[in-house]
């Protein structure tokens, strides 16, 4: 099979039926090469990525100029290689006048033509010469995760296997799992108490001893309670360990044990069928917009943003800003500039907050503001337990 996509700016159209199937050669058609070259590279290195081999080329056209375009297209389909039975043409992409250029060929040469949904993974549409069961899909490959979907954008991970000092790479082990749940819980109760107290546990900690020397204050006697934090023999004063460097890394800030908990809680939901109803999750994602890592020296030549949490759901990426503390309304402009620029149109973004300090018409114009970037709030997380944010979740 041979895919021919019309090329568009949604770069998840140019390669969602490539994920379904298992064509081994794609065909862009387009207007202007050299523009079309940066997503073209991109699109080469999500591919390589996720270990495809697929060879992609492409075919330009003149825009606003029916009769050239038929021209151009007319010379693929005269070509000593097309084979009008290994050929397919997906029209999901592009305007108006190049689809009529499509349909004309169409006409004429009795060319194979689909549209296909990315999000549900499946052809739309088809003209009756189109026999899917000769297709060979790619089986439950339909999805991507967080990193091919920020390269496919043309951004970059900055991860352990490239800058180590600004990543942490968590363990999700079911002891872990379970130690987050229990730190929510006592988050949940008194978050504004939570903030002060774990910033007070931060000042208590030696980096080069890994002590928390001083006197324990309310969170951090619960902490010890549930076990994440242990009393330390090797000293004659009040002072405690870190159960785990996952624990310690945990506690580093005060934010992060929502973040943690809405990564466990979306790991934990299942389909119907017991698959995983998002197909990866990654918190703490820091994301370079070039997709070029600089030497750590170089750290001025790049544009980075943290995203909280990243979940995503078949080909959607889904953006997430975990707030335990008071949120102002800049941080509603980073989300939506990151999810368009790394999500496109099928970005989805939410914003999860405990805490909202201002009330009444300070409260309402920002929610008018998320409202008009397409942003969900969910408001009182602490209040929510794991059913009601599963079923936040399943809705998103």
């Amino acid at each position: 099979m041979i895919l021919v996509e019309i090329y568009d700016e949604e770069v998840i159209d140019n390669v969602a039926a490539s994920l379904k199937f298992k064509n081994d050669e794609l065909i862009f058609i387009g207007y202007n090469l050299r523009n079309m070259q940066k997503g073209i590279d991109n699109i080469e290195n999500f591919f390589k990525h996720i270990k495809r081999e697929i060879n992609i080329s492409c075919v330009e056209v003149v825009k606003n100029n029916l009769e050239l375009m038929l021209e151009a297209l007319e010379n693929l389909i005269n070509s000593d290689f097309y084979d009008n039975d290994e050929f397919v043409f997906n029209i999901t992409g592009g305007d108006d006048l190049i689809l009529v250029a499509m349909g004309i060929i169409a006409e004429r040469y009795n060319v194979k033509l689909i549209s296909f949904d990315a999000q549900k993974s499946k052809i739309l549409w088809q003209t009756e010469n189109v026999d899917q069961s000769k297709y060979e899909v790619n089986e439950g490959k339909s999805s991507i995760s967080v990193r091919s979907s920020i390269l496919l954008h043309g951004g970059e991970i900055v991860g352990p296997e490239n800058t180590p000092a600004v990543y942490y790479n968590w363990d999700f082990c079911e002891d872990f799992i379970n130690d987050v749940n229990n730190m929510w819980t006592i988050c949940r109760n008194d978050c504004l108490r939570w903030n002060k107290e774990i910033s007070e546990l931060q000042t208590f900690y030696n980096k080069e001893t890994g002590i928390i020397k001083g006197k324990a204050n309310y969170i951090m006697s619960k902490l010890y309670e549930i076990g994440v934090i242990d009393r330390c023999e090797d000293t004659t004063d009040e002072a405690y360990v870190f159960k785990n460097e996952c624990i310690k890394e945990s506690l580093m800030k005060v934010g992060t044990v929502l973040e943690l908990y809405i990564c466990v809680t979306a790991m934990g939901m299942k389909k119907e069928d017991g698959t995983p109803f998002f197909s990866d999750v990654k918190n703490s994602v820091n994301i370079d917009w070039d997709g070029v890592i600089h030497d750590i020296h170089d750290a001025d030549k790049d544009t980075r943003n943290e995203i909280d949490v990243i979940l995503v759901k078949g080909v959607c990426p889904i953006f997430v800003s975990c707030k335990n503390g008071d949120v102002g309304i800049d941080e509603l402009y980073k989300l939506n500039t990151v999810a368009e620029r790394f999500g496109g149109k099928y970005a989805k973004k939410v914003l999860i907050i405990t805490y909202f300090a201002k009330k009444g018409v300070a409260w309402d114009y920002f929610v008018q503001r998320a409202h008009d970037m397409k942003i969900q709030i969910i408001s009182d997380a602490h209040k929510l337990d794991d059913n009601e944010f599963i079923k936040r979740f399943s809705n998103i």
